[in-house]
């Protein structure tokens, strides 16, 4: 019984395994290069359990992620994406991210404010096809 059992086990735990690391190690987007980049700063925070760790990597991130929009702001608008759409959603993204800088100065609780880059980050890639 334990060598049938082991014949069938560890072919799907092989599987299984694999398939686990495809999903950890490969991206889950294919983004254009600098919305990439903001993705690769934001999706961890917004991911990480909530909690003063959470919001203390936040405001240590807050100079990375502005560098990032910074770069999306810069670069060219995607193909086949109305320009004033997505500079009008680059845009409301820096209006949502911007008061982050603010909270953690006054030592407030920026992980509420995430939600709302992280939904902006969202309307502006839906303008390339990516829905949530």
């Amino acid at each position: 019984m334990n060598f049938v059992f082991s014949i069938f086990t560890l072919p799907v735990l092989l599987l299984m395994s694999a398939y686990v690391f495809a999903e950890e190690g490969a991206p889950h987007h294919d983004f254009p290069v600098a919305v990439a980049g903001f993705h690769d700063v934001m999706a961890p925070l917004w991911h990480a359990e909530s909690g003063a760790q959470r919001n203390q990597k936040i405001c240590k991130q807050y100079p990375t992620l502005m560098i990032r929009l910074n770069k999306i702001r810069s670069a060219e608008v995607p193909q086949n994406v109305d320009a004033t759409q997505w500079r009008h959603a680059v845009e409301n993204l820096y209006k949502v991210l911007s008061p982050i800088e603010t909270i953690c100065v006054e030592n407030r609780t920026p992980e509420y404010a995430l939600a709302n880059v992280h939904y902006g980050f969202h309307e502006l890639v839906k303008l390339i096809g990516h829905e949530h």
